[in-house]
């Protein structure tokens, strides 16, 4: 990943801007909507723009630095990338078919209950557990 800070710019007209590379990419940009927030450093007065720019320029920088240098926030919560990224490791390990088949249809009824309601409930395994005995 590859980001320079952004630097501070000023149009013919007076406004000004932050002009920054990401993965050899050129961005300009006025305000921080690409970040989902609604800061518009040119609605300031003009002798408080200049800071307003700058203070642009960190916010931009440090949520590019948060994010693993991309816009958008993962859509994912960190417990289910955890609960893919252990699942995916014991899977790769050598198993029995019908072993391997009963822990994937577990994963995915587990997964499902982790997305819908952010944790795993002890009655919700107490239900599955059921199921298999």
């Amino acid at each position: 990943m590859n980001l320079t800070y952004p630097t501070i710019c000023q149009k013919n007209d007076g406004k000004y801007y932050i002009d920054f590379y990401l993965n050899k990419k050129r961005f300009r940009l006025f305000n921080a909507k690409k970040i989902g927030i609604d800061y518009k450093p040119n609605n300031y007065p003009e002798n408080k723009r200049l800071k307003a720019t700058e203070q642009l320029a960190k916010m931009v920088y440090d949520h590019l630095v948060k994010n693993n240098y991309q816009f958008e926030e993962s859509k994912e919560c960190p417990e289910l990338q955890e609960f893919d990224r252990l699942i995916s490791l014991k899977l790769n390990e050598p198993l029995n078919k019908a072993y391997k088949k009963t822990l994937e249809n577990l994963a995915h009824k587990l997964r499902e209950e982790l997305k819908h309601s952010g944790n795993i409930p002890i009655k919700f395994i107490d239900g599955i557990m059921l199921k298999y005995n």
